[in-house]
């Protein structure tokens, strides 16, 4: 069942959502206020990983971040769409209903015609992933304006972040936000986690 094992950008938990589904579930930060957790997909359902189950699946804690990462990376394999609007901004998709968030941890944007190194992003939630060119301030501006309202409408237990994202190898994750505020954190039980 590890092939089953896939990751998920969330919101920092901070009371109110799934509670019982994230109580005792690992793991790892991605951005300061945005983690990794680490889900089995059941088909209709699916479960939270906890260091229990992990264990009793096989996987250890530090592994589960490469295999998540493999996981994805074989199930987005030829999929997703880009639709580009012709004030910048562009928004791409997975096919499925996968989670277009997830797009940013395999790296994989070039793949979809999206230039990775020179575009802003943002993810709002969870299935939403929304991108401009870096250096368009008015694309900037109306990304940023429209994943405040998205993150703010939507699903408390599909939010990510409505801050902007931009490539950066400074930070571990490959990513520091726009706003220039703290990029990863890991500080909390979880530790380091290598990125690609």
């Amino acid at each position: 069942m590890s092939e089953l094992i896939y990751p998920r950008l969330k919101e920092v938990f901070l009371g109110g959502d799934e509670p019982e589904l994230v109580v005792d579930a690992i793991s790892h930060p991605f951005m300061e206020g945005v983690e990794i957790m680490y889900l089995l997909d059941a088909g209709a359902a699916y479960e939270y990983l906890s260091s229990e189950r992990l264990n009793a699946l096989g996987v250890s804690e530090s592994s589960v971040f490469d295999l998540s990462i493999r996981n994805l990376e074989r199930l987005l394999m030829g999929r997703g769409e880009v639709t580009r609007y012709s004030n910048g901004l562009g928004v791409a998709t997975q096919l499925d209903g996968f989670e277009s968030s997830l797009l940013l941890l395999p790296k994989k944007l070039e793949e979809l015609g999206i230039e990775r190194s020179t575009s802003c992003f943002a993810v709002p939630l969870r299935d939403v992933l929304a991108f401009c060119p870096a250096r368009d301030a008015a694309a900037r501006a109306e990304l940023e304006r429209v994943a405040k309202i998205v993150f703010a409408e939507g699903m408390p237990s599909h939010r990510v972040s409505g801050r902007l994202l931009v490539p950066s190898e400074d930070h571990e994750s490959g990513y520091a936000w726009l706003d220039g505020r703290s990029g990863t954190s890991d500080e909390r039980p979880g530790g380091r986690i290598k990125f690609h």
